[in-house]
């Protein structure tokens, strides 16, 4: 299931050392699943019908982009 392969990949490490960044998607972002997710070692737990600017705030949150080169789309309106 998801959460194992969460467990496995953070057992792992990039070039740099540190185990990569898991973000996971879920049909519902409830509670009991998110605690579940950061057991399992997620970085991040979002819906999957997660708004844009979350998304992108969350993957900045984490240092894999910067919002200054990102411009809002009408991509879901």
């Amino acid at each position: 299931d998801a959460l194992q392969v969460c467990r496995a990949a953070k057992q792992t490490h990039q070039a740099n050392g540190q185990p990569p960044m898991v973000m996971m998607f879920a049909p519902s972002a409830g509670s009991m699943d998110r605690i579940k997710a950061g057991l399992a070692g997620c970085d991040a737990y979002l819906s999957r019908s997660v708004a844009e600017a979350e998304f992108y705030k969350t993957l900045a949150q984490h240092r894999l982009v910067d919002l200054d080169g990102f411009e809002k789309t009408n991509v879901g309106f």
